[in-house]
């Protein structure tokens, strides 16, 4: 569930943080087509480590909002420096 703050839907500037699936309005917003609860993603991981297909509602849910290209996230691990 999504719920945009008050505050924010009151503020002349809003705007939808991804129109598709959260439009700017006021309430609890369901997830749209491509949300997976926390219990299947946890499936998802055992069956992608145990080589098992995903089904196809599962491939799309865990292939949305990626894209190829674009900037690369930052690690936050780092090697220890040696002296």
């Amino acid at each position: 569930m999504f719920n945009y703050g008050r505050a924010y839907l009151e503020r002349p500037d809003a705007v939808s943080l991804y129109f598709p699936e959260l439009p700017l309005v006021a309430g609890r917003i369901r997830p749209g087509t491509g949300s997976a609860t926390l219990d299947e993603l946890a499936e998802a991981a055992d069956r992608i480590e145990t080589g098992q297909p995903l089904s196809p509602e599962m491939d799309i849910a865990l292939m949305h909002g990626t894209c190829i290209g674009g900037a690369r996230p930052s690690n936050g691990a780092r090697r220890a420096r040696r002296r």
